[in-house]
């Protein structure tokens, strides 16, 4: 019975670092490619493939009456992980990240100042203002903007600083900005 104790010690030892890891350290590709993914999670993979290429969510959330609208998953928390979003019929529509660890080609990540991404990205195709979306902690305005490529970037509007990035196909790119 000691034995199986120090046994269970032991793995408990091992889980529990593995569980508190940040979500970018779990998986070995942090890279955001506009239309397409953000680290492993692509737009347009398979609920099978997502779990396929990541541990199991943290937590899980029905979008509509019992889904009928898709499913959004999360790896890590809402202030700082991963996100992933489907369509009613198991298919990856959204990816986002709360994460400064992701970043594309050209270094826009978390944190990364509105200056910076003008610089590198251009203007936006579309934008608004809105308390709503901007992140977990919503106490303050932050501007959402929508690029062609199929980028989203929330900005904090106090700090002028990067707080959400989110990809989706570039056919769907400028939709949600469009709703204003």
């Amino acid at each position: 019975m000691k034995h199986l104790w120090a046994v269970g010690a032991a793995l408990a030892l091992v889980i529990v670092p593995l569980a508190a890891e940040p979500v970018a350290q779990q998986v070995a590709d942090s890279l955001i490619v506009p239309g397409e993914r953000v680290g492993p999670i692509s737009v347009g993979m398979s609920t099978k493939q997502l779990f396929a290429v990541m541990n199991d969510p943290v937590e899980t959330h029905t979008l509509g009456d019992n889904g009928r609208f898709g499913t959004q998953y999360l790896w890590g928390s809402w202030a700082s992980g991963l996100q992933a979003s489907t369509d009613k019929n198991g298919v990856v529509t959204e990816v986002t990240t709360t994460q400064p660890a992701f970043a594309t080609s050209d270094k826009v990540q978390i944190g990364s100042s509105s200056l910076m991404v003008t610089a590198i990205l251009g203007r936006p195709g579309t934008s608004y203002q809105t308390l709503y979306r901007c992140s977990a902690n919503a106490s303050f305005h932050c501007a959402i903007n929508c690029y062609k490529s199929g980028l989203e970037i929330a900005f904090n509007l106090d700090d002028g600083r990067v707080i959400q990035i989110l990809v989706r196909s570039p056919k769907n790119a400028l939709k949600p900005c469009d709703r204003k």
